[in-house]
């Protein structure tokens, strides 16, 4: 089942034009280095601010990339809307990971956007990666399993219980997501029935069946009935 990309481009156009790439890509970079990040904030009014951190995490939530981080000017665990940094750069100090809250856990705080407890049920999702973004993949997604299928290309495979959320995500990634931008492929074992088709009926008309072919012209044939009985 697949996850067109017009469903989610216009949820995420805005902040894609407000999150300059690069930014994010500081922010993952220093990630995955485990370096510091020097950075200058801007915070509700406007005022900006610089800030070295020890990042821990990235999480796509609400649309916008928010990131873990202990913040050395204010001394304390903070979170961090990345649509405010106005400028970044990755520092050659070592981050501190050991600054970390108690229970803190980064493969958590990254997932959650996706992967909510007591939602649907969850289904494996997998998410390609091209450069430069595959250089980064463990600062994207910390929980997933990764495949290296070129020198340039990574694949992430993650369970998702909101392949909504993991759609929008990749959308706001650009071009290096994905083989089809904005796309996420998931695969799932269920017999053929009612409660597949309404699994997939229950995403509005933004989902499909890709495989077995059996199985999509029998949904196919399925969605055409219901259509002529409501045209009624």
């Amino acid at each position: 089942m697949s996850l067109p990309n017009a469903s989610t481009r216009d949820a995420v156009a805005l902040h894609q034009q407000s999150v300059p790439f690069g930014r994010l890509l500081s922010v993952a970079r220093a990630l995955a280095g485990r370096r510091r990040l020097w950075m200058r904030y801007r915070d509700t009014d406007g005022d900006e601010t610089e800030r070295e951190l020890d990042p821990l995490a990235l999480s796509w939530r609400g649309e916008r990339w928010l990131l873990a981080a202990w913040c050395h000017r204010r001394n304390s665990f903070r979170l961090f809307r990345v649509e405010r940094i106005a400028r970044a750069r990755v520092l050659a100090r070592a981050s501190d990971e050991a600054r970390a809250p108690p229970g803190f856990d980064p493969r958590f705080f990254a997932s959650v956007g996706f992967l909510e407890s007591g939602g649907r049920s969850p289904v494996l999702a997998t998410v390609r990666l091209s450069s430069p973004l595959d250089r980064f993949a463990g600062a994207f997604f910390p929980a997933a399993l990764f495949e290296r299928c070129s020198e340039r290309t990574v694949v992430c495979h993650m369970r998702a219980s909101d392949v909504r959320a993991l759609a929008s995500l990749v959308v706001s990634l650009g071009k290096g997501a994905s083989s089809t931008c904005g796309s996420v492929t998931v695969t799932t074992r269920t017999n053929p029935g009612n409660y597949l088709y309404g699994w997939v009926l229950g995403y509005g008309g933004q989902a499909e069946i890709e495989a077995p072919p059996e199985i999509r012209a029998e949904f196919a044939a399925r969605v055409n009935e219901l259509a002529k009985l409501y045209a009624m």
